[in-house]
């Protein structure tokens, strides 16, 4: 079971690899057309991935698995 450092550390190592492409999926969206802020849903995928390594869930295509997020968020 890993620690909550751990944890932390692959939560860390997940945005600092995919913050640019979680960014231009929420940009092709238009969000400000609708009147939703990108940042808001930038949090909203964030915490999402945060539960889910919390979960200890494995992710096999990390990509994949945020464009899901993104569209679903």
């Amino acid at each position: 079971m890993p620690t909550a450092h751990e944890k932390e550390d692959e939560f860390r190592e997940l945005l600092k690899s995919y913050t640019s492409f979680i960014s231009i999926q929420v940009q092709k969206y238009n969000l400000l057309k609708y009147g939703l802020d990108p940042e808001d849903i930038m949090q909203d995928v964030k915490i999402r991935i945060w539960k889910l390594i919390c979960d200890e869930r494995i992710i096999i295509s990390p990509a994949s698995y945020i464009k899901k997020i993104v569209s679903s968020t």
